[in-house]
């Protein structure tokens, strides 16, 4: 027993333990809000992403087009970073559908059009 404690203490001390249904952080949540650093994906990315999530869904290629283009940048607006569309556009798709239905191909467009995407970080010019 000691020795499997000590184990587990040593690796908290590297890296904190990741629990599988950790709790909601209001810090994290909050900084998802604010300017990110993070690259924002070209459309080629935004799609593999997109098959990628969504491959046990029933959706048609050109739902998947339509979400790579609302998701783009257009009209001086950056495009959605990977991190906006996994934790803010799928989620917030799926919640309009749960639990009374299964997910929609309406569902996803929505959130993708009630959604803004991430600012970029612009450096300061002198």
């Amino acid at each position: 027993m000691s020795t499997f404690w000590f184990v587990i203490q040593e690796r908290s001390e590297k890296e904190p333990l990741k629990l599988p249904h950790q709790p909601p952080n209001p810090p994290g949540l909050r900084r998802r809000q604010l300017p990110s650093t993070e690259p924002h994906p070209n459309d080629y990315e935004r799609r593999e992403l997109f098959e990628m999530t969504l491959a046990g869904v029933d959706v048609a290629p050109e739902l998947i087009d339509e979400l790579v283009t609302i998701t783009g940048a257009r009209d001086g607006r950056p495009s959605f970073t990977f991190s906006d569309i996994q934790t803010r556009l799928i989620p917030a798709a799926v919640a309009r559908a749960y639990p009374d239905r299964a997910l929609t191909a309406d569902d996803l467009l929505i959130a993708a059009a009630e959604l803004e995407p991430t600012p970029v970080i612009r450096e300061a010019t002198e």
